[in-house]
């Protein structure tokens, strides 16, 4: 091996395959190396991939109450949220809606499952959700080429914040991916960024919401904590009722394959 080659390790904490229904965690703690299947990642918020900590069988306390799961497989535990579609938000603070496709957060809108997964370079969108990014961050550069400086080496400023709100009506959070967790890389002619429409239909949030994001998995109990990193604090909205603090979230697991 090049000493200069990338090493990535899976450790599948969260994902079993058909072979071996046990997933890495599972093992752990069937041989008394940890207590609990309770992990957390906090990583840097800038690329490549992500790099951080990892911290297994975290004990750490959210007093918050708990919140059943909605599906399970035992084999395949790939981690899912609800999630409703996503809003842009330019860079001046404004929401974006494309043609008015999307109504009032929560009222019209159809939750999707949303697959949370460190092993995920990209944001995966869908095809529409990729045009809006596109056309908003175009439309930007034509509206305000003299008020936004573009500086090499670093992520256009013309790009919009990702925003999502995640969980069910009565424990839902929004969560806002920046510009800049979205970049992997930037040399002096271009940057890296990992978000793409979704071949599948399938959307996945990868490196991206990891970087904006630390994020505590309790898979014995099949949720999920959203705390934003200090830097990204000022980035997070709630619903008007909703409780300041970290979130707690359902985790959901899709039909086995």
């Amino acid at each position: 091996m090049a000493r200069d080659a990338w090493v990535f390790g899976l450790l599948g904490l969260s994902i079993a395959r058909t072979n071996i229904p046990e997933t890495f965690l599972e093992q752990l703690k069937r041989r008394q190396v940890v207590s609990s299947l309770v992990y957390s990642c906090h990583a840097e918020e800038r690329g490549p991939c992500i790099s951080g900590n990892l911290t297994l069988d975290d004990s750490g306390i959210t007093e918050v109450p708990p919140v059943p799961f909605r599906g399970h497989s035992s084999q395949v535990k790939k981690i899912t949220v609800p999630l409703l579609p996503l809003t842009l938000i330019d860079p001046y603070g404004n929401r974006w809606e494309q043609k008015k496709r999307y109504a009032s957060i929560g009222v019209n809108r159809k939750p999707v499952a949303g697959y949370v997964d460190t092993g995920a370079t990209f944001i995966d969108v869908s095809n529409k959700e990729f045009e809006g990014i596109v056309n908003l961050t175009v439309s930007t550069m034509h509206q305000n080429q003299h008020e936004l400086n573009l500086q090499r080496g670093k992520p256009s400023p013309y790009l919009p914040t990702l925003a999502y709100y995640v969980g069910d009506p009565t424990h839902r959070m929004e969560i806002r991916i920046q510009p800049k967790h979205l970049v992997s890389g930037c040399d002096l002619r271009s940057c890296q960024f990992d978000i793409s429409p979704s071949p599948d239909g399938n959307i996945y949030l990868g490196h991206p919401l990891f970087r904006a994001y630390d994020v505590k998995f309790d898979l014995s109990n099949y949720l999920l904590y959203f705390s934003p990193h200090r830097s990204n604090a000022g980035s997070v909205g709630q619903p008007p009722d909703a409780k300041p603090g970290t979130s707690k979230l359902p985790l959901v697991g899709p039909q086995a394959k």
